[in-house]
């Protein structure tokens, strides 16, 4: 992996630990959201450090909340069963198929291992 590869994530306190184990080996910068932070706080941490933030967390999927437009991305887990084999499968799935430039200002819905959802579209 290229150093321009490198892509800067914050994780969710909700988002799996192990998940954020695999991108840091898979060579990616994640970082953790504060615990019992609110939303708020986490998305001000997203935009100020310019990561994708990763989430589980339905309410930043409401884009009157949160604009993805001032994001570096939100990628936001909408699996029915979110097991960590599930969760890593779908990020190597959604990273394999979306360049990094894809993440600014999207939503991006996984709803499954290989299904996604960007909005708004390129």
């Amino acid at each position: 992996r290229s150093l321009n590869d490198v892509m800067e994530f914050v994780a969710d306190e909700n988002f799996k630990l192990r998940a954020v184990t695999w991108l840091r080996a898979a060579g990616h910068d994640v970082t953790l959201a504060p615990k019992g932070a609110p939303d708020r706080a986490i998305a001000e941490v997203a935009k100020a450090e310019g990561r994708i933030l990763l989430t589980h967390d339905r309410d930043f999927a409401d884009s009157q909340k949160f604009p993805p437009s001032q994001f570096a991305g939100i990628v936001w887990f909408n699996l029915a069963s979110p097991t960590l084999e599930r969760v890593v499968t779908s990020l190597a799935y959604l990273l394999s198929r979306l360049p990094p430039s894809a993440f600014a200002g999207a939503l991006i819905t996984i709803s499954d291992v290989d299904k996604f959802d960007r909005s708004p579209t390129p």
